[in-house]
């Protein structure tokens, strides 16, 4: 195995772990609608860690999709999301086993479900960006029109920077750290990491391996061995 692929797995194996402690909340939190509110430091540990490792990703991806793209640490979600927003070659399959009659035109639509939650998640909606040129003709990024940034990461930033702070409705920001947006990030992550996979690995079996080895969206064991085999042609 090269060193590219050792990095894809490095990614994928602390996915997994991160993947694993969330499992485990479900002892003390049943994974329900009815809880989606409830907080915890657990999951404020969880939160930060799945959203950070968003972030590390996502920064890697959009160097993989373009090679001038620079991973420095000052990078916006805005700057790495605009270059990996519209790469839906894969994700039109991610939505077939469950709505078939659906085609995402980009990732904002990419949807999956979560079998232990027993519930769809789309956990990049309506985050579409565009460039654009000010009045000094500098190129900036903007969000599309009727578009908005994920709620679950400005729930992040929220919890990451001001969470003994209360926010406009009189709460302290530490209730954002709730089962709802561990949900939602954790699937967010799942996305970019077959994002990755479909990106770094061209090999049949090694997919099936990886996909199988998740706990929440375990995909492929869905599908007829006819369909898995049209989905790496």
């Amino acid at each position: 195995m090269g060193q590219f692929d050792t990095n894809v797995r490095n990614f994928w194996n602390y996915y997994l772990e991160l993947e694993s402690e969330f499992v485990e909340t479900k002892r003390f939190v049943e994974f329900h609608k009815d809880n989606y509110n409830s907080f915890s430091v657990e999951f404020l540990k969880l939160f930060q860690a799945i959203c950070s490792e968003i972030d590390v990703l996502g920064k890697h991806i959009a160097s993989l999709i373009n090679p001038s793209f620079s991973r420095s640490d000052n990078k916006s979600i805005q700057q790495w999301w605009i270059e990996i927003q519209d790469y839906a070659d894969f994700y039109s399959d991610l939505n077939k086993w469950h709505n078939p009659l659906e085609k995402p035109i980009n990732l904002s639509d990419a949807q999956i479900y979560n079998y232990l939650l027993n519930e769809s998640f789309q956990p990049w909606k309506k985050y579409n960006l565009e460039r654009y040129l000010d009045k000094n003709n500098n190129s900036r990024i903007r969000l599309k029109p009727n578009c908005q940034t994920p709620t679950w990461w400005t729930a992040y930033n929220a919890v990451k920077h001001h969470r003994t702070e209360l926010n406009k409705n009189g709460e302290l920001n530490f209730k954002k750290a709730s089962l709802k947006n561990v949900c939602e990030s954790i699937s967010a992550l799942y996305i970019l990491e077959i994002l990755v996979l479909e990106l770094s690995i061209k090999n049949k079996a090694q997919y099936e391996s990886f996909y199988n080895e998740s706990k929440l969206f375990n995909k492929v064991s869905l599908a007829t061995s006819e369909d898995i085999d049209e989905l790496f042609r």
